[in-house]
């Protein structure tokens, strides 16, 4: 087989693919961004559940100083941010919303508290969901469907 049928072949592939493969990409975007911040959240949440509310209390209160908010009200917020945003993000729910929340966390990390790659790529990543939405393999697109059907 030579090469130029070989690109061919790959070209038509990828053709009639590309939504499937787009879609795969987005769930995995979804699913990077979702462990980095699901974690984070798990964490604070596994503390304050064993009596160590006071610990995550600390970190917003010295760690990411927030001049505005109160540290115990950050905290709340911080915490079930981490943990429901990622969430909606994976199952596809709300995903646009979700991603401009989910920017807005990122930024508040790299500007307030530190600038780190994981970050920055959760960043890049998310705004590829804000733009291209959440693909075929999310709640969002099931709605959608059922939602042109009826019309």
């Amino acid at each position: 087989m030579c090469i130029k049928n070989i690109i061919k072949k790959s070209y038509l592939f990828l053709k009639d693919n590309y939504s499937y493969i787009t879609s795969i990409y987005l769930l995995l975007c979804r699913a990077y961004v979702f462990l980095i911040f699901f974690k984070s959240g798990w964490l604070k949440l596994k503390s304050a559940l064993k009596g160590h509310w006071h610990v995550v209390e600390y970190l917003f209160q010295h760690e990411y100083n927030m001049p505005f908010i109160h540290y115990k009200i950050t905290a709340i917020i911080g915490t079930f941010s981490e943990l429901f945003f990622p969430l909606l993000l994976l199952l596809g729910l709300v995903s646009r919303a979700s991603a401009i929340v989910m920017i807005s966390i990122i930024l508040f990390i790299n500007f307030s508290y530190m600038y780190h790659d994981k970050y920055f790529i959760c960043g890049i990543l998310v705004l590829n969901i804000l733009i291209f939405g959440p693909g075929k393999f999310s709640i969002d697109h099931i709605i959608s469907k059922k939602a042109k059907s009826k019309i």
